[in-house]
């Protein structure tokens, strides 16, 4: 067992190789509430592209974008490109806001999703510890799967969200 990602050990220097990806991976796979942010966007007004009215940059730590919104729309029409080796991201919204995925720091995880990013780097390592054994790795996703679902639950009883009505917007049109 090792106590320190940094700590001079081959188990040490094994998980440390997949901390990251593993913690990015499971950040992506659900809209982990415990990591959300919303920012206004900082305008690029030097920055243009066809089709849209408005550039914006990226909020620092962004790993996600989930939508790009204002005071008059809930979730506007976006697209994210990279211009000169910087993400941006487009929109027709004046004064936009991001709601997006933020980098976390480890000391905010909640306890479940810890535990599941430990199953998920056990499941990435389970190979080249166990000497090739391909089904131990199986089995170790099957804890994993149950782990990062406990995990999921656990944050989607966090907050209660308002139903949207399906098709509000296009009745609001045609009024």
């Amino acid at each position: 067992m090792i106590s320190s990602l940094l700590e001079a050990s081959t188990e040490a220097a094994l998980c440390s190789s997949v901390y990251g990806a593993a913690l990015r991976s499971m950040l992506a796979e659900h809209p982990w509430l415990w990591c959300r942010a919303a920012d206004a966007l900082p305008p690029e007004a030097e920055v243009k592209v066809p089709g849209f009215k408005y550039a914006y940059g990226f909020p620092a730590n962004c790993l996600y974008l989930h939508r790009v919104f204002n005071e008059e729309t809930e979730s506007g029409l976006f697209r994210q490109f990279t211009v000169s080796g910087k993400r941006m991201i487009f929109t027709d919204l004046y004064q936009g806001y991001a709601e997006y995925t933020k980098l976390p720091a480890e000391d905010i995880f909640p306890p479940l999703f810890a535990e599941a990013l430990a199953w998920r780097i056990a499941m990435e390592l389970s190979v080249a510890l166990s000497g090739g054994n391909i089904n131990k790795r199986e089995h170790l996703a099957n804890f994993y799967r149950e782990a990062v679902g406990n995990a999921a639950a656990a944050d989607a009883n966090e907050s209660m969200e308002a139903a949207r009505v399906w098709g509000d917007e296009y009745l609001k049109a045609r009024s």
